[in-house]
């Protein structure tokens, strides 16, 4: 995986290098061998993406909420719909937990 490690060398100042290692770590030691103090390193832009949490698809959610309603279903069925077509474990949870408390008497807003 290529890295980019921001670090200071003496008598040459900051630098910016980029490099191919197998973890920031290795990155890091390599560039200490060369003689530099490591400011920062950042792996590359998807495989930080990678490592972030699912995120809610709100504006599809809603868009496909709407059409579901507008076509007759009710409330529950057009969530439970939508829940079972998702095909992430961690917005079909969401939906799931939704879904219980509008059973459970609670309103839209309230779950």
């Amino acid at each position: 995986m290529r890295f980019r490690v921001k670090a200071i060398h003496p008598g040459e100042g900051i630098a910016s290098l980029e490099l191919e290692a197998a973890s920031a770590e290795e990155a890091c030691a390599r560039v200490r061998d060369q003689g530099y103090a490591v400011l920062a390193v950042r792996a590359p832009l998807l495989a930080r993406l990678a490592g972030r949490p699912a995120r809610f698809p709100l504006v599809l959610f809603s868009t496909e909420l709407v059409a579901l309603l507008a076509s007759g279903l009710g409330l529950v069925e057009a969530l439970e719909t939508l829940a079972e077509k998702e095909p992430r474990h961690e917005v079909r949870q969401i939906m799931n937990g939704v879904l219980t408390r509008l059973r459970g008497g609670e309103t839209l807003s309230q779950a």
